[in-house]
């Protein structure tokens, strides 16, 4: 499976890739790289059939990753023409990183001219994860109004998740490159749907949501007679149970670039756990305190149990 990287790794995995885009050609190096020898990375540069004008774009390894965007955060430089702005291209984006990894990138590639649309897209909607592609995009002619947030007129498209795209499969496989680049706006976004489906696929990521990743705990083995005995053991098995389960649920988010929503536990109805002990409603709010503890100490989302088997 094809997984994401920096930003120039993960555009270098794309180039040539594509039927529905076309990913630049770029020119990469590292922090040490360029400190270590800045002339050879310059070098590097003119060597570039490409060079000409370009574009040097921050790569971080914390951002662009299967868990962190981080769009907009580090600089980049629109529009460089010859070494000495390359140079202050490149020390100005390094100065923009927040750490001194010297593994961190820097991506360059050809500016582009006569911008149509530019912005950022979702395959997932990113407040509900409703299965959506949302694209909030400038049509104004700049390449960073909406990773700067300076875009005054920007717009959001909307396009439910169905399995045929329609009219645009068909305008995608003409030839005509003029007749594409006349596309009015609807079928534009149209042909940058099937765009992101196709890098769905090429990183077999269907952007799928886990709502919910619930453990089961019985706390049976801890009914005692003596209420503060019974907070403890509750307190102790429910911590020890799943002190693992908020890490374990990331590191599953982490591999399948899944989101979790939430993580959860479930125990015994506490009409049952309590029934020895709890002699007064006070008692079992005092289990419900307990609860509220334990589930903040391993750190889920929710805990549910405070409840009673009803026949």
């Amino acid at each position: 499976m094809n997984r994401l990287g920096t930003k120039s790794e993960t555009l270098h995995s794309l180039y040539q890739k594509l039927k529905y885009a076309e990913v630049l050609p770029q020119y990469t190096f590292t922090v040490g790289e360029w400190r270590t020898d800045s002339k050879k990375v310059i070098k590097g540069f003119l060597a570039a059939e490409w060079n000409e004008k370009v574009i040097v774009r921050s790569s971080s390894l914390l951002e662009d990753t299967s868990q962190n965007s981080q769009a907009g955060k580090y600089e980049s430089v629109a529009g460089v023409t010859g070494v000495k702005e390359f140079s202050d291209a490149v020390d100005e984006v390094i100065g923009s990183y927040d750490d001194d990894n010297e593994a961190n990138q820097v991506l360059v590639q050809p500016m582009l001219s006569d911008v149509s649309i530019c912005g950022v897209a979702f395959t997932v909607d990113p407040n509900t994860l409703g299965n959506y592609y949302v694209i909030n995009y400038d049509d104004h002619g700049s390449t960073s109004a909406i990773t700067s947030g300076n875009g005054a007129e920007s717009k959001l498209y909307y396009r439910f998740k169905e399995k045929n795209l329609g009219r645009s499969e068909r305008v995608s496989e003409k030839d005509d490159e003029e007749a594409s680049s006349n596309l009015m706006p609807a079928d534009r976004m149209e042909q940058l749907c099937l765009a992101l489906r196709e890098l769905e696929i090429f990183f077999d990521q269907e952007n799928l949501d886990v709502r919910t990743i619930t453990l089961g705990i019985s706390l049976l083995d801890c009914i005692d007679s003596d209420l503060e005995t019974l907070k403890k053991k509750i307190y102790e098995k429910i911590t020890r149970t799943a002190k693992d389960l908020v890490a374990t649920g990331q590191a599953i988010e982490a591999q399948f670039g899944i989101p979790i929503v939430n993580k959860r536990i479930s125990v015994t109805p506490m009409a049952l756990v309590g029934s020895a002990a709890c002699k007064s409603s006070g008692d079992y709010v005092e289990l419900a305190r307990v609860l509220d503890d334990a589930a903040r100490t391993v750190g889920v989302n929710f805990l549910g149990g405070f409840s009673a088997l009803v026949s």
